[in-house]
């Protein structure tokens, strides 16, 4: 059965491409292929995107309702060519976020993901200590125990689970989890700063204060007033304004919001910048063409050196 396509992306098991057996197949069925939902998943939120010409169509389907309390009203028909989006917990809406204002930042709050690196130390008992990679399925795979799923989990509430599996083995233990690589949380900054790239956060989000002077702070052609926080979505991106301007040198904190991963900061330059990088290569070669075959020489042989 090859004919009948659909998709289900997302917090599941096993993301992917998906082939029906019928004309049509219920969600109920489609989200048990893959796996059921992650620990992470946003079960509430769950959508049915349907393409079109006139562009897409968003069903939203609360698969909490489907598969923990029996409603069927929530098992509609997923049609081929179709996709079932299933978001992560942890991912809020843009206008959620900003009701809650800055003081939902917790520079101490880390929840452990795919790529995270974790040490995990157990007083008098080595045999139970070593370092675990999180896996890109969000777990790790612990001596004696085997997968253990620490999605979403903070280091102190791993160190609880950790305590509570070597029970069974010894009556009284001491847990220390550290978090040695931090990787799962990235965000970006491009544009007119000293050093744009990914960079990672050490905490569930970040301002864009902490953002900005981690990639060098603007450079001299920044337009600083008209930076932009960029979130990539299903259904486009969503753009806030950000004052770096105000933010940096007139301490308004309002501008300091706060940066997810998947997050752009994106500095734009001026347009007096803009001319310039736009005139001198101009410059250069009109200067060439009124230069001497001799001084041309010269400089395409000094040219080539360099690039040698």
């Amino acid at each position: 059965f090859r004919s009948k396509v659909f998709y289900v992306l997302g917090e599941v098991r096993r993301p992917g491409k998906y082939y029906m057996r019928s004309d049509n197949i219920t969600v109920n069925e489609a989200v048990i292929l893959t796996g059921l939902p992650t620990p992470a998943a946003g079960l509430r939120k769950a959508q049915i995107i349907t393409p079109g010409t006139n562009g897409s169509k968003i069903k939203e389907v609360d698969l909490y309702d489907l598969l923990y309390a029996g409603n069927l009203k929530q098992n509609v028909l997923l049609r081929p060519g179709e996709t079932l989006f299933v978001p992560s917990a942890v991912t809020e809406s843009i206008e959620g976020r900003e009701k809650k204002g800055n003081n939902n930042f917790d520079p101490l709050r880390y929840t452990l993901g795919p790529d995270d690196v974790v040490d995990i130390t157990v007083m008098q008992h080595p045999e139970f200590s070593g370092i675990y990679p999180v896996s890109m399925e969000g777990k790790i795979q612990y001596k004696f125990v085997g997968d253990i799923n620490v999605t979403g989990m903070t280091k102190g509430e791993l160190e609880n689970k950790i305590k509570k599996i070597i029970f069974t083995y010894a009556a009284s233990v001491e847990v220390n989890v550290t978090i040695t690589e931090f990787r799962s949380k990235a965000f970006f900054v491009l544009g007119e700063v000293s050093g744009p790239g990914k960079y990672y956060m050490r905490s569930d989000n970040i301002t864009v204060s902490e953002a900005v002077v981690m990639a060098g702070l603007p450079t001299t052609a920044a337009a600083m007033r008209k930076a932009r926080i960029i979130t990539p979505g299903m259904n486009g991106s969503i753009v806030r304004r950000v004052n770096l301007y105000g933010l940096l040198y007139l301490g308004d904190l309002k501008q300091n919001l706060l940066m997810y991963p998947g997050d752009y900061l994106y500095v734009p330059s001026t347009l007096m910048a803009k001319i310039i990088r736009m005139v001198s290569p101009v410059s250069t070669t009109i200067g060439l063409a009124s230069s001497s075959p001799s001084e041309v020489g010269s400089v395409k042989a000094g040219m080539s050196a360099l690039a040698k």
